[in-house]
This record gives structure tokens, sequence and C-alpha cells, in this order.
């Protein structure tokens, strides 16, 4: 007897495609044949008659009309593999015994199979020539299947990587929908979802938790306790979908908070990162041992990315932190999905350093390519997170004449040699932060492993200041607005914004990175942090506060531009793109009351040195 659990890849095909059934049961079982020299895949039974009888498949009980087409099929098969921890030689193997069954409702279908098969089944439907089977359009998924509560949402990150920011997030609730931020949220695109299921009353065995994957054309809901259960699970799914599409029922945006899906690859340019995401992020029906694998070869992988003018890219590639060769990718659309065509850009130096890499590279549902224009490839669709509506109002423009902005600390890599030559002849961007705020009480530089922030002020006015310091990428004064200058720098600020509690500040200044650190009181050098370390325990708690992040390759004149009707909407989404940023970070400050500023270039010639500052 069958009990299959319902998890299913739902297909359309057309009306008058011939023998579309016989053609999905044969590749079917050309994957699993193709399994044979790894696990020694092998059929075991063919056809449903022999494994459930007719009248409990209860073919022909179904509520359907006469002049419905129904079809229901299975197959199971057997694999051995050797467990995790027995060696090559080990006599031991698991045997387990796997299940492909369809049901097909005119021309829709659900297939419902392994993880394995699954992950060749959606290559296949995208591989050339491509066959009669189509995915059914994400939103029609949506509207039919997520206008309940939501309960879960797998989410994937459409911003670009970095610490301080998750690159996935899994929610769970009551109502999760409700529970999704504007600021934190709107840059993750929705990956998976559960909720409760609000379709009509007709379609009866569609109740409870569905969850689905609306790009992949997915969807499951629980286990069954009859092969009958299943199949009228199946039609009812079907059913609904039908009824769905042909009554122009779509919804493009369950969540509107989050990541926007874009239709077209129109706009996207400047790729400059590839991330791929854990499997435990992923629903555990999406993954097989092959996906597995393929993020194993990814965990060691380098990968250099550099983008153009569009959509394509090219990567330098290779293993363990070597690099064998070049590949590169053309992104395309077809049918509302993205499809990331990866090949090898010359010939590789080490193709047994290119090649794996290559391969891995196929399972694109672990991928997320990010792109200067704001865009992100994830989940074969193409995103634009929503970030125009989010502007950072805590800019300060300040002069930097005189200084090389591209010069973070004094050119040495000795760690007291840059202490050492701070404001000693220096024009670094070290040496700009002792003259513009020196005067205003104690300053010390805490740069070095496991830094607080660059300088720490305490003024005399018991204001208290972590300050971040980053060089600018260009000393050109035309220099474009660029969020990858600020991704870092802001992420060390998030991360230390810990430090704004006194106690735990002055602890870790007591722990100086190098042996004498730099210390100043009113722009003088003093002999040690101890008297700055005293002034700080004996800090009022209601003193102010302030994170500055200073980042001299954005200027006044490029956010005007950007702002300005001259700007152009790349421009614009770039200094968007900053500015969610800042505000994710400066939101962090606020919450533990303080505030947070960006320190800008105003490319003005002061009249005078600015030597107060704050």
């Amino acid at each position: 007897m069958l009990k299959p659990y319902v998890s299913v890849v739902v297909l359309t095909f057309p009306s008058d495609a011939v023998s579309a059934l016989d053609v999905l049961r044969k590749a079917l079982l050309r994957f699993v044949e193709r399994q044979h020299a790894r696990n020694g895949a092998e059929l075991v039974a063919d056809g449903l008659a022999e494994q459930v009888p007719v009248d409990e498949a209860g073919l022909e009980q179904t509520a359907e009309r006469a002049d419905v087409q129904i079809t229901v099929d299975a197959f199971a098969y057997r694999k051995e593999t050797r467990p995790g921890w027995a060696t090559k030689d080990s006599p031991y193997v698991d045997t387990t015994h796997s299940l492909c069954t369809w049901v097909a409702r005119e021309n829709w279908v659900a297939i419902g199979c392994d993880g394995t098969i699954e992950s060749k089944l959606q290559k296949w439907l995208d591989t050339p020539p491509r066959p009669a089977f189509r995915r059914v359009p994400a939103g029609v998924i949506n509207a039919t299947l997520l206008s309940g509560d939501a309960k879960n949402l797998w989410l994937r990150g459409a911003h670009g990587r970095r610490r301080t920011k998750a690159d996935s997030k899994t929610l769970s609730g009551q109502s999760v929908g409700e529970a999704l931020n504007p600021l934190d949220d709107s840059t993750f695109a929705l990956g998976s979802a559960r909720a409760h299921v609000s379709v009509a009353p007709e379609f009866t065995a569609l109740t409870g938790i569905v969850g689905t994957t609306p790009r992949k054309s997915k969807v499951w809901f629980s286990s069954t306790q009859t092969f009958a259960e299943f199949r009228d699970t199946c039609l009812d799914l079907l059913r609904a979908l039908a009824r769905a599409y042909a009554d122009g029922a779509e919804d493009d945006h369950p969540f509107p908070l989050l990541a926007t899906e874009a239709r077209d690859l129109a706009g996207v340019a400047g790729a400059y990162e590839l991330t791929w995401c854990d499997p435990d992020d992923l629903p555990a029906a999406d993954v097989s041992d092959d996906l597995l694998d393929a993020y194993q070869t990814l965990n060691r992988s380098t990968i250099i990315v550099t983008g153009g003018t569009d959509a394509r890219f090219t990567a330098s590639v290779g293993l363990d932190g070597r690099v064998g060769g070049n590949l590169r990718c053309t992104p395309s659309v077809t049918n509302s999905r993205v499809d990331l065509a990866f090949g090898f850009d010359g010939e590789p130096t080490d193709v047994t350093q290119v090649r794996p890499v290559l391969d891995a590279l196929s399972f694109t549902q672990l991928l997320t390519i990010h792109y200067e224009s704001g865009h992100s490839v994830t989940q074969e669709a193409v995103y634009k997170s929503k970030i125009e509506d989010h502007e950072f109002r805590s800019w300060r423009w300040e002069s930097f004449d005189g200084y090389d902005v591209t010069r973070e600390k004094p050119p040495t890599s000795v760690a007291q040699d840059i202490h050492d030559a701070i404001g000693s002849g220096d024009n670094s961007l070290f040496t700009w932060v002792l003259q513009h705020f020196g005067k205003r009480g104690y300053l010390t530089c805490d740069d070095g492993s496991n830094e607080v922030a660059d300088f720490v002020l305490l003024a005399d006015d018991g204001e208290l200041a972590l300050i971040h310091v980053k060089g600018a990428n260009s000393l050109s004064p035309n220099r474009q607005i660029s969020a990858s200058s600020l991704e870092v720098v802001t992420g060390q600020a998030i991360k230390n914004l810990r430090h704004l509690d006194a106690e735990r500040l002055s602890l870790a200044l007591a722990r100086a990175p190098v042996a004498s650190p730099a210390v100043w009181l009113y722009g003088n050098r003093e002999a040690n942090r101890n008297d700055m370390i005293d002034l700080l325990r004996a800090r009022s708690a209601r003193d102010p506060s302030t994170v500055f992040i200073v980042q001299p390759h954005i200027t006044e004149a490029a956010r005007l531009r950007a702002l300005g009707p001259s700007g152009s909407r790349f421009e614009l989404h770039r200094l968007r793109l900053v500015e969610m940023l800042l505000n994710h970070a400066r939101g962090g400050a606020v919450g533990l009351g303080s505030d947070l500023v960006a320190v800008g270039d105003s490319l003005h010639v002061p009249a005078s040195p600015s030597t107060t500052g704050g």
C-alpha cells in the first residue's frame, strides 16, 4: 500500500501535445537510469496497478465530469549508498526505496519524487531543446496558495553580502507577513512560504497549511494515509490552480515589503559578487545529495566576479585559494525565468581547478548574483530591492582639502608605527580625524586587531564618539557613488555598537592593540590612556553618544547630482543603496540611544583649517 507525502512539482503542457505524459514518464525513468553508475539505482516496480488496487485508487469514483481526462501513475526504484561513516571498502550500505508518482488532470500534472529526481526534472525543464512542460507562473501560485496567514517564510538576501546582515533568514509565527520590517526586510526576496490555505470550499482536500516555492512551481502539504488521499489532494490542487489561471488571478507581490521582482534584465549591470546559501536555508524537500555536494565544492571555491555594462559577467575561479581559469555567465530571461548559463571563458590554465566549480554553479538554486545597479538574481528571478523610499538624513559634509582621501592610515604595515605617525607630516585620513576631532577632549586611536573603532573620542561636553574610517576608491572629484565603498566600514560600525556601553568600552580600551596606543588631550600627545579610561568610567549614562563613519568617497556633489533632475536613474539607485545601508546602521545606533553620522567630502576648500568639528 502507498501513502505518499504530498510534495509535488506542478506543471502545465499544451492540450494538443502528443503523448506528453509518455514523454514525461520516459524522462523520469531516464533520470533513474543515469544514477545507476553512482548508486546502483534500479527500477523495482513500474506502473500503479502493481502497487495499488484499482478500487483503492478510486479512479472511477472521482467527482470530476466524465469528460475530464485524469491520469495517475507511478514507479518505484531502489538505490544503495555508502554511509558517511564508512570507508570505500566497507561492506555496509544503505538501501533506499524511492517512489515517483504523478497525477494529471487535463493539461496539468503534479509530480511527486525524491530530491535527486526533482533536481534533474527542474534542469530538464530549462535545458534546450525544452520539453513541452512549463512551470505554473509564480503569480498564480501566490494568488492561489498564499492569500491566507503566512506561518513560515524562507527569505533570500537580495542585497550585497555583508557580515552585519543575514544572507538569508527564516521566519515563523502566526502571521509573519505582518511581522516584516520595511527597513530590515526590504532587501530580502521570497524563496518559499507556508501559509494557511484559503481557497473555495469546493476544493475539500486543500485544507490546513500549504508550503510552496513559487519560482520552482513546488508545492507541499503533509503526509497522507492512503494513495486515494494523495490523489484527491493533487487533483484539488490542480483544479484550484487551473481556475486561478483561467480567471487571470495573479499576485506577483504577496508580501509587498519584500524586494520586488523585475520582468526582464533591463538596467541590470555591474555584477560584483556571487554568493550561495546554506542548504539548511532551503526547505528540506528541495535538498538532494547532488546539491549538498555542490555546496561543499562552492565552499572550497575562489570566485572573483567582474561585471560590465549589462547582466553578463566573468569570474576568475579555482579551489582552495587558487585560481585555475575563468568562467563566463550569460543570464537570460525565458518565460519570466532567469537562466544562468555558465561556461568556460577561454582555455583554463588548470581545468581540474575550474571544472568542479563550473559543475557546482549549475545548481543555480543556491546562487545569488549581486549587481551594482541594485538588482540581484536569485531563485531563477531578478529582483530590485525597495530602497528608494528611505532617505538617509544624517550626512555631514566636510572638507578634506590637503589630505589623500584614498589613504586611510599612514603608509606602514607595522601597527605601532601607524599610531606613532599620525599627525607627524602624514596626510592620511587618520591625521584628518586628529585635526578635526582632536581639540574636543580626549581622542585615542584603536587601530589594530580587535579594535572597537579606528578612533574613540571622549569630548569635554561628555559626548562619546566611535569613529570609523575608510579611504575613498578614487581621488577624482567626479568620483561616482559606490555602495561597496561603505559596506565594510558600515559593517564594522554595526558590529561595534556594543562598545557604546562605557563599562564595556573602558575594558576594551584597557587592552590596547599596540604597546603605546596614540592618545591626545586637546590635540597634545599623552603618554597613555589611563586618565581617559578613568574619565570614561565616571561618565554619566545620560551623556550623548555618536557613531561617525568617515568615508570621503561619497561627495556632496555626487549626491546632489543623483537627487537632481539631471541625475540618472542608475546614480539614484546607487545612492539609495548606500543610504539603505546607512539607515540600517543608524537604526541600530538609535535603538541604543545613540546616533550615527556619515561624513562625506564637500569638495570645498575651507577658509581656514577645521579644528573643532564634532
